[in-house]
């Protein structure tokens, strides 16, 4: 006989969990940025409680910060944060790049594709939430053909963290680096070359957080939101 009865639907709090973090993972918001649990209500049209509840794992995830006086907002990442963050990262993200190759049939190519167009074309357009937001499609769309669920969830992990910070890419690492490294990703991913895919991913990865460091090195993100 089960110690616990199965639960049969999602509740109220899973539902608001789901959609705050999702928000946070597609860059809907910014570094530093204030969070209301009023504005998050209304906008999700749910009751404070259940906001509230989310919130608080979202902070146990350090994908918010909740400071004793209620003060809710996206954290602030120092150029140290932001370093162990992109060694972390490249090696997950590479790693599961390189198991995702194995498993790419043309179907997911073909998506994958779609996706890097649709990126480009929003990134001329200058609707930067939407790109960023795509971008976070096309990686997890590689990673999750890795069939390695845990280590999926760990890169979301860290997404949660530097997410947020992928805003700052725009115009300006944007501009320069245009989308290259994705695009031999997807190239050394159609010719089934595995080691390639994982050394490009890490690079992909490793490029963006660099010019990230620059900036939290210079102070430029906290001084924004002073």
């Amino acid at each position: 006989m089960p110690v616990f009865e199965p639960i049969e639907h999602e509740t109220l709090g899973d539902h608001a969990y789901a959609r705050i973090r999702q928000a946070i993972l597609s860059g809907r918001f910014e570094p530093g940025e204030k969070l209301t649990i009023r504005a998050l209500s209304a906008q999700l049209n749910i009751s404070p409680t259940p906001i509230r509840e989310s919130l608080r794992r979202l902070a146990a995830e350090h994908a918010v910060e909740i400071a004793p006086n209620r003060f809710i907002r996206i954290p602030i990442l120092n150029a140290e944060e932001l370093r162990e963050l992109r060694d972390i990262r490249t090696s997950l993200e590479g790693l599961a790049t390189e198991r995702a190759v194995a498993n790419m049939g043309a179907e997911m190519i073909a998506h994958l594709k779609g996706l890097d167009g649709t990126i480009r074309k929003l990134r001329d357009k200058g609707s930067t939430k939407l790109v960023v937001g795509t971008i976070q499609q096309f990686h997890f769309a590689i990673y999750r053909t890795s069939d390695m669920p845990s280590l999926v969830r760990m890169i979301e992990s860290m997404w949660l963290r530097t997410a947020p910070y992928v805003n700052l890419l725009f115009p300006g690492y944007s501009q320069s680096e245009r989308g290259n490294l994705r695009a031999m990703v997807l190239t050394a991913i159609a010719r089934r070359d595995a080691s390639s895919a994982r050394r490009l991913m890490e690079a992909d990865i490793g490029g963006a957080l660099d010019y990230l460091i620059g900036l939290a090195t210079e102070d430029k993100v906290a001084r924004s939101r002073q």
